[in-house]
Order: C-alpha cells, then structure tokens, then sequence
C-alpha cells in the first residue's frame, strides 16, 4: 500500500470503508506512537477512531470498479458455509472475514440468509452471533461496492443485481 495520508479511503477487514481524517502523535512515557484518526463515512452516526500506524495490515486499498467487475459476477452462486457447531461456525466466519475474500464474504452471508429463512419457516430465531456476522458481511460488501462505483448505499443490491442479470 502506498504511504497513507490525510484525505485518502482505506478499506479495514473488520471495519469496511474508513477515511483518513488526520495522521496525529500521542507520547506514552518516553514512547511516541503515530496514529490514523479514521472516520467511518457510511455509518449513521459520526464515527472517529483512532489506530496505530502501525498497524497497516490490517488495512487496504478500497478496491477499484474494474477489480469489483471481477467479483461480482462470482456472486451469481455460492457455497453454503454452514456448520452446525456455534463456536466452530463464529470461529470459521471470523477466519473468512479476516482473509479479506469478498467472495467467501458473500458466501457467509448468503448462507445464513439461507438459515435464517429455513428458521423462520419454523418459527425460530436466527442465533444472535449469525445476525451480527451476516450484519457485518453486509456493511463490508456494500461498503465497498459502494465506494467503488460511487454509489448511494442504499442502492448496492439494485445494482448488484443489476449486474447480474436478475
């Protein structure tokens, strides 16, 4: 990645896309640290945090239009992901949201869609660690959708399927 600066967009495995509002230095004792101050450009309320320098692994370049040309297409399908241990499935997710793969991502929250309307049927709730991961599978891929094509969040599924011919 290139060198970061005040004004460019980063995209964070857990957090989607961020802005760089300020590169600032905090001193701890003898020690001076340098950190992004980030903001959270589509999220409801006015989101600032702060993350060290350091810390660059987990960020990325947002990906461009032509690399999301490339990926989309790959959602037409999906693999059904779902373990039936708890711990074993948040565990597993977790693993994919950390590798970055917009199409396991998708895979992720395709298959607990999927889970969540074969429960309904049975009048049973979709477990709460599902609902927060599919909650964030969703912001990560919208987000960056969005910031791709320079879209309104609100219109990504139309256009993704759109895309997809449906």
């Amino acid at each position: 990645m290139s060198k970061i600066k005040k004004g460019d967009y980063l995209y964070h495995k857990r957090e989607g896309i961020m802005l760089v509002e300020d590169i600032t230095s905090e001193t701890f004792g003898d020690e001076v640290k340098k950190f992004l101050v980030l903001r959270l450009p589509y999220s409801f309320e006015s989101i600032t945090m702060m993350v060290p320098l350091d810390q660059q692994d987990l960020f990325r370049e947002p990906r461009t239009p032509k690399e999301m040309d490339k990926v989309i297409p790959s959602f037409k399908s999906y693999e059904n992901l779902w373990i039936i241990d708890n711990k074993t499935r948040k565990e597993s997710f977790n693993t994919i949201i950390d590798s970055d793969d917009t199409y396991k991502i998708h895979c992720i929250a395709k298959t607990i869609q999927e889970k969540r309307n074969e429960l309904s049927l049975l009048k049973k709730p979709l477990p709460l660690q599902d609902v927060k991961i599919l909650d964030l599978c969703l912001k990560l891929i919208k987000e960056e959708i969005a910031f791709a094509y320079k879209l309104d969040i609100n219109s990504v599924e139309d256009f993704i399927n759109t895309k997809l011919g449906f």
